[in-house]
């Protein structure tokens, strides 16, 4: 899908974002500030005083890959920001459903080659609980497995896992295992939108429902802590990815 055909929402999102990293980059805080300084003042940002800021900063307008590159000569690093995505992330490719994209970034976070995607979505589903998950759960099956195993383990525990995400004690988990090591990181959340482009690509209802499961709960509280300056705006453009 071309950028193009992307979502409106989705490059309404990104150009908010991109506007955004531009005027903190610059150092300024508040858009009438930056724009100020743009139009009239002494410093490199006069050459992107005829930019319709105000419709940037309102998402009214998307800027053309030309006005991104001038600004990206005065301030250094926010191509990438608007191109690809936070942190080198290609996170508008993987939301507007690019599924190479999807195969490569989930590939690189969850790794495990030897197992199947769905063992391997146990595998990613397990990044958001605390480590010795099978002694800190009540109510598992005899001889449930440690993180370790339970991807390969048998069926009936992956069955019981994926069921155990909805409950209310998954979800005190892995607010316990986001408190425990202070945030998860963009990459792996963003490999659970990843894992969902791609179960909806292998027709695979099962993985779907547990990436949807997944992405839910970090809309809770980590996506707006961890995407600084994007979150609110990111989990409000998850509630429609999620329904596709």
């Amino acid at each position: 899908m071309s950028h193009g055909n992307w979502p409106k929402p989705l490059l309404r999102m990104r150009t908010l974002y991109w506007s955004k990293e531009v005027m903190f980059r610059a150092g300024f805080t508040q858009p009438s500030d930056f724009i100020n300084e743009a139009k009239y003042g002494r410093t490199a940002l006069v050459e992107l005083g005829g930019l319709p800021w105000d419709s940037y900063f309102s998402g009214e307008k998307t800027p053309v890959l030309k006005t991104v590159a001038l600004v990206e000569k005065v301030v250094a690093g926010t191509a990438d920001l608007f191109e690809t995505g936070p942190e080198g992330i290609p996170l508008w490719s993987i939301l507007a459903g690019d599924i190479e994209k999807s195969k490569t970034l989930f590939n690189e976070v969850v790794g495990a080659p030897e197992l199947d995607f769905h063992q391997r979505a146990i595998a990613l589903a397990l990044l958001f609980l605390p480590d010795r998950l099978n002694t800190r759960i009540e109510g598992a099956p005899e001889g449930f497995p440690d993180e370790h195993a339970l991807p390969a383990s048998d069926r009936r525990y992956t069955v019981w896992f994926e069921r155990f995400l909805d409950m209310p004690a998954a979800i005190r988990l892995m607010n316990e295992a986001y408190e425990e090591r202070a945030g998860f990181g963009m990459k792996p959340i963003c490999a659970i939108f990843a894992c969902y482009n791609l179960a909806k690509e292998y027709e695979n209802s099962k993985v779907a429902i547990l990436c949807g499961r997944l992405a839910r709960q970090m809309m809770k509280q980590a996506i707006d802590e961890e995407f600084e300056g994007l979150g609110r705006d990111l989990s409000g453009y998850l509630s429609s990815f999620l329904r596709h």
